[in-house]
């Protein structure tokens, strides 16, 4: 194991056992493992996540998916009032266990007002991630989407009843979406402006 990693696991062990609760994390997956101690006391540490209100996750295509979906759990149970959850590098290929951790993590928010989700390589099936927002259509304001080809499933955004900025960026098929918004931002795709 290289120092970077031995780092960032001290840097995790400190954290949890110093008491602290967190606010904003911002996790970039690369091939580094976090030590099973690290899960162990981040599970039962429940305030550690407790005030999370900012969350991003930068996920590849080659990560340690068991790695990635246990502590994905940990967040799920202990972080509930995420208002900010942002998924970049999100790739169809994932194994069902992080599309289902994802998913859940969607689900136990309290009241999540900002979803962004950036594809990679276009994803064109997103395994139940978008229509978990229907959990969400009374907080959920603002939706960022970009590099996806937006499926049947991004039809639930229509449901977001307090849903006042969808930007999408480089994305395919946006038929799909019609909504009562305040603010639409498309960038970089040609709009079919017929009502079909």
């Amino acid at each position: 194991m290289s120092s970077i990693y031995c780092i960032i696991n001290l840097l995790f062990k400190l954290f949890v056992e110093s008491g602290a609760t967190l606010h904003k994390l911002d996790l970039n997956f690369t091939n580094y493992e976090i030590n099973p101690e690290i899960f162990y006391s981040l599970g039962r540490n429940e305030l550690f996540f407790s005030r999370l209100q900012d969350l991003s996750l930068s996920l590849i295509s080659d990560i340690n998916t068991e790695n990635v979906t246990v502590l994905l759990k940990i967040l799920a149970k202990n972080a509930t009032k995420i208002n900010a959850l942002k998924i970049d590098e999100f790739y169809s290929e994932y194994e069902p266990q992080l599309h289902h951790a994802l998913i859940c993590i969607i689900k136990s928010q309290e009241q999540l007002r900002q979803f962004s989700l950036f594809g990679g390589e276009y994803p064109t099936e997103f395994h139940g991630i978008i229509s978990a927002l229907e959990s969400q259509k009374k907080s959920l304001q603002e939706v960022l989407i970009t590099c996806c080809a937006c499926s049947t499933e991004f039809k639930v955004l229509t449901n977001c009843k307090n849903l006042e900025i969808l930007r999408i960026r480089n994305c395919d098929n946006l038929k799909i979406l019609e909504a009562s918004l305040s603010t639409l931002e498309i960038f970089n795709d040609l709009i079919d402006a017929r009502n079909t």
